[in-house]
């Protein structure tokens, strides 16, 4: 059963009372704005709801940079000042005395949980681990070299299949979808990383914790047992605690907007996984690893940090978006990767060139006047490479820390009872309304011209190239090629009839061609 500690999200209109701005228009009307402020910081908001019906204007803000869809009580995120709070706690202090099922809970519910009622949680955690044998089924379907999140956006949206009686209304409901989707995530997940090295599943155990679990799950084989290094366990916990939410980046706006239409939270949790795996999202610390690739070695960085600043190469995982100071983070983060790397017996030399990129970085005058500061995602990808986590696995395991956030993110929503569906508008800038053209009066556009041209230089390359080869295949004899090219040219001449017609007569002489030559050639051997 549900606890009953929930905090509700305060309307904004009872809770935030502001004064009211004066917008002015080209006509000289006058629309008052109300103006809402939050409870953990002076930022003001401008309450546009009616702007559209008061005035017939909409606002234009690409990206949403400037808007607010939504009040929430569960992350704030303070980017001038390097802030991050869960529920009202600092995410350091919860990094150093918390757990990740402990902080689940609290963005879950509101609170941090009593003794009772996290033994609940856990324990309803641990009996939903196992996912449904005919779920596992869909794995065989993939080929290995799939990427592991492009399987779990289709496993996890499966799951609205296995669980379709949800009531998004029905408080229990909610609750269940919650602890079904923590607990079976990385069950999941090291399924989609088995299923690409065609290992067999290893399934969850009882006695050991939720990361524990997963490096188990991730490494162990039949053949031998795998004992989880203790480190390693920890800082997986930290990871999922740092990645566990938010505030309204790209992927929980996406759950957002699914679950406004009251879809199935699972299918609005595979919609999140698909944003996120873009590499400006949580493909980032995958991003990290790629870069460190192509500079190399150590003796490289000064001619990598030099083309960043020419703007030929990106420096990925520096700077923030919402972050104009050091990211809380990574810190964090910054701390447990010192203790992965002390703990190795031998140390990768990406992550050794890792190490000295920073360091030469933080002294360049350049990085520091514009606070590109290392973020999370830099830290976070030598962290997992030093514990052995694929690259492919670094954006599915971040979902598997974000996936409690976007739930939390859709059951306030939900919860909130005022959800309307999400509706942006757009700043139309296409041709207006014309009349239709029949066929046979179109005029071709310059940019079809071009094509056509580019399309028949090509299928000259093509005709010149099988020249050589009819010279190669029967040199006994030289009328062939002759005979060849005007074969060809007679279909590029032929009755034009536009240029796919015109090209697949040509391709058809070609392919003709390249056949009797091959024959010829195995006969002239």
């Amino acid at each position: 059963m549900p606890p009953t500690n929930t905090i509700d999200t305060p309307e904004p209109d009872e809770s935030m009372q502001g004064d009211f701005a004066t917008l002015t228009l080209p006509d000289g009307k006058e629309h008052k704005i109300k103006i809402h402020r939050g409870t953990a910081c002076n930022t003001s908001f401008l309450d546009i709801q009616d702007l559209f019906a008061k005035t017939g204007c909409f606002t234009y803000d690409p990206g949403f940079g400037c808007t607010a869809s939504c009040s929430s009580s569960i992350t704030w995120v303070d980017g001038k000042n390097g802030i991050c709070l869960y529920r009202g706690y600092p995410i350091g202090d919860l990094c150093q005395k918390s757990n990740f099922l402990e902080v689940a809970y609290l963005l879950m519910m509101g609170e941090l949980p009593t003794a009772i009622q996290l033994e609940n949680f856990v324990g309803d955690i641990k009996v939903n681990l196992l996912v449904h044998e005919k779920l596992k089924r869909i794995f065989d379907s993939f080929q290995m070299d799939a990427h592991p999140m492009a399987i779990m956006v289709a496993v996890v949206g499966a799951l609205s299949a296995f669980f379709p009686e949800l009531n998004p209304h029905d408080p229990l409901h909610r609750w269940l979808a919650g602890v079904r989707i923590l607990a079976k995530f990385p069950t999941l997940a090291a399924i989609s990383y088995k299923t690409s090295i065609g290992e067999p599943t290893v399934y969850p155990r009882g006695d050991l914790t939720f990361s524990e679990n997963f490096l188990h799950m991730m490494f162990a084989t039949p053949l031998e047992p795998y004992k989880v290094n203790p480190i390693h366990a920890k800082a997986i916990d930290t990871f999922l605690i740092l990645h566990a939410d938010h505030e309204q980046n790209a992927s929980t706006s996406t759950v957002r907007i699914a679950g406004s239409s009251m879809a199935n939270p699972y299918a609005c949790i595979a919609a999140g996984i698909a944003s996120l795996w873009g590499p400006a999202h949580g493909g980032a610390n995958e991003a990290v690893i790629n870069m460190l690739t192509r500079i190399g070695s150590k003796e490289n960085i000064p001619a990598f940090l030099e083309n960043v600043k020419q703007k030929k190469e990106r420096l990925m995982g520096f700077g923030h978006r919402v972050y104009k100071a050091f990211d809380p983070r990574a810190k964090a983060m910054k701390i447990l990767c010192k203790q992965v790397l002390s703990d190795l017996d031998s140390v990768d030399p990406q992550v050794e060139l890792a190490t000295e990129l920073e360091r030469i970085a933080l002294e360049d005058e350049y990085f520091v006047k514009r606070n590109l500061y290392p973020n999370v995602d830099f830290y976070s990808g030598i962290v997992l490479r030093a514990m052995g986590i694929p690259t492919s696995m670094y954006t599915v395991m971040f979902a598997m820390a974000r996936c409690i956030g976007w739930f939390s993110q859709w059951n306030e929503m939900i919860h909130q009872d005022r959800v309307r569906i999400g509706r942006p508008r757009q700043l139309y800038t296409g041709v207006k309304q014309r009349d239709f053209v029949d066929l046979q009066d179109r005029v071709p556009s310059d940019d079809e011209e071009a094509i056509e041209e580019s399309e028949e230089r090509r299928l000259e390359a093509s005709m010149a190239d099988l020249l050589d080869v009819q010279s190669t295949s029967d040199p006994s004899s030289p009328d062939r090629k002759t005979k060849t090219s005007l074969r060809i040219q007679e279909a590029v001449g032929h009755k034009r009839g536009g240029l796919r017609r015109k090209s697949s007569f040509v391709e058809e002489a070609l392919h003709g061609e390249m056949r009797k030559s091959s024959m010829d050639l195995l006969a002239h051997k």
